[in-house]
This record gives C-alpha cells, structure tokens and sequence, in this order.
C-alpha cells in the first residue's frame, strides 16, 4: 500500500508540471510577427503542443505569414504581436469548444520576418535581421564600416497588391491584399546622401527602416579637376562625391597661389559631353575677394593660373604631367 501511494504521489506531481517554453529572450515591445519568423508555443494540458523532449511546439510562420496548429489549423499571424498571437489562439480553442480558457505561451525563437540588405560596395554586405526599431545609421554600423561620400539608394519594398482584373487577394493582419500571398515589389527609391547622413545636415535620412528594405551602394567613381601654373601644389584634384566643388575651394586645394601669380589672368579650360574644349578667361582675384560670383568646378575642368615662370597654358600643363601619373 505505501508503495502504491508513492507510485500516485510521483504520478500526480509529474502530471501538475507546467509545460515551459524555452528561455528565449522576450520580443522587443511592438514586434510584429512575420514570413519565417520560428515561434515556440506551448499550450497547458495539450500534448499536441509539445515534442519530444521538448514541451512546446515549434512553429515556423510560412511566406505567406501562416502558421498551422493542432486542432485550429491554419490562420493568418502576419503583423500580429506576440500578445496578440497568444489572444488569438485562446479564442480560437474557445470557438472551437475545445477550452473555456487556455492557458497559451508564445515566443519568438527566431527573428528573420523583418530582413534588411545592404548590397554594393560596402565592408561586409548581406542579409541582416532587425528585432526593433532600427534605423539608417544603425543598418551601416551593423555592416562594419561604410562610406560617408557617395549616394546610396535605399529600395523600399512593399505587398504586391491586387490588380485591376479584381483578382483576389489574401488578407494580412495589417490590412493589406496581396495579389500573390508573399510576394513584394519595390515601391519607392530613396536617395541617400552618405556625406549629409554622416556629417548631420541631413537627420531626415536616418529613416526608419521596415522589413524587406534594400540599401544599394554603387561604386562611385573618382571624378577629379585639374590645377597647374602658379599655385602651390599643381596636380589633380578629387570632387568630393555627390557635393558641389567651388573655385574658392578648389583654389584652396591647391594651395593658392604662388607670389609672383597674376590671378586675374586666369583661364578655365572647360570640356563638353562631345570632347568640345573651352577656354574661358576667369579673373581669380575678383572671385577671391568677392567682387564676382564664385562658380562651380565640373569634372575635368583645368584651372590655370598665370605667373612669371608660366607664361602659356601648354607650359602649365607640363606641370601638373608627373601627377597625374600617380592616378589610379
């Protein structure tokens, strides 16, 4: 006898163990559930929300934000929060008569519904996955390192909606109809000036990012101007990318003008989209001190400064012949 009633007390403390999902880290608040997502779920006193050696069960959402349980089957949970997720399985044993008031616990294993890209020239591109509000700046810190010149775009993405034939479409919990359950299309481009993001000028482009986001940043090749007579440092010169170059600070560059320069001589040679060439008569000095208006630099532009030592424009070129050997 007193070994039958161990045998019971043994079997009653092992059925009254509350099933326990994994110590997963909790979802950020507002998270919304989405395709792939890989979701723990365990519901008390049923065995079929369970595995083996694993009292929960594993729940992968498919590409078209469904998952299938036991006895409920299969239903919609894109953009849902995990609460929310919960309360719908609740409700869904209590419709169905199975439970008055079950007692659910969802978690989320694995975030991969809200997937960002970054792609082109960047120091480590690829897939990355957001639990939280993520924003611009953070998507390139992730990345490990990333320029602050150049123009990037950023595709935005979004459900392919129903056409015009009144195809129907599948209902997601944010409200929207896709035409194909899953499928998206890009909706936007976004100019993303890396120089203006970096330096603050532009805090409006450290968008908040949503899932399915691509970052592209293109190869921007080096355009430059030339400098040559008497300045300082004759050469050529880089344009900053995606910024207007002045011939203030192009003059700047090159380190000003030497003593003996006669900066309203100047001449801008000047090159069309057909191999037209120009020379154009510029008075530096008047630019310099304010009294014209100061003016863009375009790629391939020559600045030439007169002086003593140079008296034409081939002279001048001659100088600036030993740098542009160092180019790439």
């Amino acid at each position: 006898m007193f070994l039958t009633a161990l045998l019971w007390l043994a079997l009653a403390q092992a059925t009254s163990v509350t099933p326990q999902v994994p110590q997963a880290e909790s979802a950020p608040a507002g998270y919304r559930v989405g395709p792939s997502d890989a979701l723990a779920v365990s519901v008390i006193g049923v065995k079929e929300f369970a595995q083996v050696n694993k009292p929960w069960l594993d729940v992968v959402v498919s590409n078209s934000g469904k998952v299938h349980m036991p006895f409920i089957g299969a239903f919609n949970v894109n953009n849902m929060t995990v609460e929310e997720l919960q309360e719908e399985v609740k409700r869904r044993f209590r419709d169905m008569g199975l439970m008055k008031d079950a007692q659910v616990t969802v978690r989320v294993m694995q975030y991969r519904a809200k997937t960002m890209y970054i792609l082109g020239e960047i120091a480590q591109p690829g897939q990355y996955y957001m639990r939280e509000d993520t924003y611009m700046m953070d998507l390139l810190g992730l990345s490990l390192g990333w320029p602050t010149e150049g123009i990037g775009y950023l595709y935005r993405r979004a459900p392919l909606k129903s056409g015009t034939d009144g195809t129907a479409g599948e209902t997601s919990g944010s409200g929207e109809t896709s035409a194909i359950p899953g499928e998206t299309q890009v909706t936007e481009a976004i100019p993303i000036d890396f120089h203006a993001l970096a330096s603050g000028e532009r805090p409006d482009l450290n968008l908040r990012l949503e899932g399915g986001d691509v970052l592209y940043v293109p190869f921007n090749r080096p355009k430059f101007f030339y400098a040559t007579g008497d300045v300082e440092n004759p050469g050529a010169f880089e344009i900053p990318p995606a910024r207007d170059l002045l011939v203030t600070q192009a003059m700047s560059a090159a380190g000003g003008p030497t003593r003996t320069a006669k900066m309203s001589k100047g001449i801008l040679v000047r090159f069309d989209g057909e191999g037209g060439r120009q020379e154009l008569p510029v008075d530096f000095d008047a630019i310099l001190r304010g009294r014209k208006p100061d003016f863009k630099i375009q790629e391939n532009d020559i600045i030439f400064v007169p002086g003593s030592n140079a008296k034409t424009l081939g002279y001048g070129l001659l100088r600036i012949v030993p740098n542009l050997l160092l180019l790439p």
